[in-house]
């Protein structure tokens, strides 16, 4: 016979609003990134999740609370990943949900051992860390980290040249967790106080300090070099359709338009041939004509993506070609999109490739090109590969003074998907200190100077260019340009040992529910 006395009832009722707490934080993480983009929400999104995982009776439920949550959060985020490949969203979301129940799983441990005002520091430590590790390996996505949420807030990102994005993860954790600890022990004053105090205190220094640090990063006005972005706007149909000639003679009226202004280097965007382009030179293949042209009348250099292929591999290249139109440089992208531009080990299964057909096909490259034109060095970030900070901070170790990002984001028709990828070049600028030009195909095309500030944007499909002066680096860069994710090793450290110290507290029935 079932019990309907009244701790079942209040349980009943605890369940309930604990899913409500679910879905509260999952709307929440949702609006905190572009479009919606309401990035003050980033500071408590996390509060009712954290509440709920902390109350569940069972380390279980705190796992289905948290894995509920990133479903939520990652379908209202990642749901345009289906229009790539009508499978493509199940594993990016199955398994990006797997790390915030895990979050929920392990606060809901370490709280049970050592009470709920731990949150404090138990959360920044454990979410960091997981955000950390879901960037590593050949499945690394660091997409929908909390710390590009605050990518507008220009003072607070420029923590970020120390600790990379991940440092901004941890202070809005920090607040989340501060504000968690302060409800649940609000019968305690002083604990609520100092929970509260803290929280808010560190975060504004932070926001203090980097006021100082804009007046320090503030680019130059002397040797500057003029950069030109050509944004064509080419939708689906045409760029896969068999309109190549009309792609190419459009860009190449908008980049006689551009060489008026007489810029060192022009930037086209991710495939902007689709042929290889070290066949088309070598054989005097079409469009070398136009190609040549474009260089010699402009007198520029020019940045432009295309295939290359040798040995039966292929690869997503960039090519450096001179004013005298010759190829002097090409860069292999090494960070390939899983299932979409190659297949790790497993994906070679002939289940797999039935169900992707059409995906993979590219071999990563190897070595890290920095291009050299006169009064410049730079290297390209290729469409993915501008999500990773440690990536570009190893081209900037390598000396490169800025970075250019070529994008083509046009396959997955979504507005929401490209404010989301360009909001994350910023950090690349910040994290290093150095200009970053990035050119997508339909947007979104930007100029971000070393603090983070937009200095010129083409909106989402736009058609046109922009001529902007930047200044190379001259230095080495940062302490995160240097050191690379120092402090999320160090913060990963510091998560383990958390969990293995709360093994030393004695279980407390009640310190779950206080």
């Amino acid at each position: 016979m079932r019990d309907s006395g009244p701790f079942k009832t209040k349980t009943g009722f605890r369940h309930y609003r604990h899913h409500l707490y679910v879905l509260s934080s999952g709307i929440l993480l949702t609006l905190i990134f572009p479009l919606s983009g309401i990035q003050s929400f980033s500071w408590i999104a996390l509060v009712p999740l954290i509440i709920a995982s902390v109350e569940a009776e069972k380390p279980s439920r705190s796992f289905f609370y948290g894995y509920s949550c990133g479903l939520l959060w990652c379908l209202g985020t990642l749901h345009w990943t289906y229009i790539y490949h009508p499978l493509s969203i199940y594993p990016v979301v199955l398994i990006t949900s797997i790390y915030p129940g895990l979050f929920a799983l392990l606060i809901n441990r370490i709280t049970s051992r050592m009470g709920s005002f731990s949150l404090f520091f138990s959360v920044p430590v454990i979410w960091t860390s997981l955000e950390y590790l879901r960037s590593l390996g050949f499945l690394g996505f660091t997409w929908n980290s909390l710390g590009y949420a605050q990518f507008r807030n220009i003072p607070l990102i420029q923590l970020s040249a120390f600790t990379g994005v991940f440092g901004i993860t941890f202070l809005i954790c920090m607040v989340n967790g501060a504000v968690a600890a302060a409800i649940k022990n609000t019968w305690d004053a002083k604990k609520c106080l100092l929970t509260i105090s803290t929280g808010l205190i560190i975060p504004a220094a932070v926001f203090l300090i980097g006021h100082a640090c804009l007046r320090r990063c503030s680019p130059r006005d002397d040797e500057k070099i003029k950069v030109a972005g050509i944004q064509g706007s080419f939708n689906h149909d045409m760029l896969w359709s068999g309109f190549s000639h009309e792609i190419i003679r459009l860009l190449d009226n908008l980049t006689h338009e551009a060489g008026e202004q007489s810029p060192s280097l022009i930037v086209f965007p991710e495939s902007t041939i689709g042929e290889d382009m070290h066949s088309i030179f070598e054989f005097n293949l079409w469009p070398k004509d136009i190609i040549c042209q474009m260089a010699r009348s402009t007198g520029s250099y020019l940045v432009i993506g295309a295939p290359y292929r040798e040995g039966g591999k292929n690869y997503n290249s960039v090519y450096l070609v001179s004013p005298g139109c010759e190829i002097i440089g090409r860069y292999d992208k090494i960070k390939l999109v899983p299932g979409g531009e190659y297949f790790p080990r497993f994906g070679h299964k002939p289940f797999i490739r039935r169900l992707l057909a059409g995906a993979g096909g590219y071999t990563p490259g190897r070595e890290m090109a920095v291009f050299e034109i006169p009064d410049a060095r730079f290297s390209v970030l290729v469409c993915f590969e501008g999500i990773f900070g440690d990536l570009a901070r190893r081209f900037v170790k390598k000396n490169a003074g800025f970075l250019i990002n070529i994008t083509n984001d046009v396959w997955s028709e979504s507005k929401t998907s490209h404010y989301q990828h360009s909001s994350m070049s910023v950090f690349r600028a910040v994290e290093n200190r150095v200009y970053l030009v990035r050119v997508g195909n339909t947007g979104i095309s930007k100029v971000i100077n070393p603090c983070g500030i937009i200095e010129e944007e083409l909106g989402y499909m736009e058609r046109g260019f922009f001529v902007a002066g930047i200044n190379p680096a001259k230095d080495s860069g940062t302490f995160y340009t240097r050191h690379g994710d120092l402090f999320s090793r160090v913060n990963l450290a510091a998560g383990v040992l958390l969990f293995i110290w709360s093994f030393r507290f004695r279980k407390k029935s009640s310190s779950i529910f206080q």
